[in-house]
């Protein structure tokens, strides 16, 4: 689940020509990028771009890494239209990205990391209504078991499982104490990977990690997070203007 909480106010320039009228953000990177920003920065706009371009790259030339970053992109982007009040944009873009995740795991059956995102977006449908927690908090907590087994080595999976814990009710399974081991997981697997950079879910995990240490009582280790999320990208908003002044107020 994806919670950022801000908003720029100011669109990030989306085009910037370079040499002989070329345009950064045409290949695959340059897309990532955008989204990285645009999570980073609180800015839909920016988010939405970078969507957009990675979908334009896939219609002409379709590839595993390009849909797989196209679904990681539609599901950050409903978490932070959820943060945002934004309700009924959120749950039309969930019913389409549910279609699509379905569609590519039909596709890719083998990558565990299709259905931890399947398992992260029964998450946001409970989120949207909790009295669906009842049947789709089992299938949520099924699809991510799945690919925990598949997919071990996916830093995914354990940001996926880490947002289970996190907001989850206690009586239900939730464990902050796991919640902020299994981000840990995600990000130290980020990092071996080489994939920490212009990687939005990187600085999610790194955040909520931090978070999950707030919630122990743990806040020198909460800080190092949050200034570790501010050292990778020096604009991630919400860390700056939100996180690290109320955590320095306690």
């Amino acid at each position: 689940m994806i919670k950022p909480t801000y908003l720029l106010g100011i669109p990030f320039l989306l085009v910037l020509l370079v040499g002989q009228g070329q345009i950064i953000g045409q290949d695959m990177e340059g897309y990532k990028k955008l989204v990285c920003e645009g999570y980073a920065g609180g800015n839909q706009m920016t988010w939405e771009s970078g969507l957009e371009g990675l979908k334009k790259l896939n219609k002409a030339k379709p590839s595993y890494s390009l849909q797989y970053e196209i679904l990681l992109a539609e599901y950050g982007l409903i978490g932070f239209l959820l943060s945002k009040e934004k309700k009924d944009q959120a749950s039309k873009q969930l019913e389409k990205t549910l279609s699509l995740a379905n569609a590519f795991l039909k596709k890719y059956p083998d990558k565990g990391e299709f259905k931890a995102i399947l398992g992260g977006l029964y998450g946001l449908k409970i989120g949207l209504s909790p009295v669906k927690g009842v049947y789709l908090g089992p299938r949520s907590l099924r699809y991510l078991g799945q690919a925990t087994e598949m997919s071990p080595t996916h830093p995914l999976v354990w940001v996926e499982l880490a947002n289970a814990k996190y907001h989850t009710p206690s009586m239900f399974g939730g464990d902050m104490e796991k919640a902020q081991e299994y981000f840990k997981k995600g990000v130290e697997l980020f990092e071996q990977q080489g994939s920490s950079d212009q990687n939005w879910l990187y600085l999610h995990a790194v955040v909520w990690e931090g978070k999950a240490h707030e919630e122990l009582g743990q806040l020198g280790q909460a800080k190092s997070c949050y200034q570790k999320a501010l050292r990778k990208h020096p604009n991630f908003v919400w860390v700056k203007e939100e996180l690290l002044p109320q955590l320095q107020e306690k």
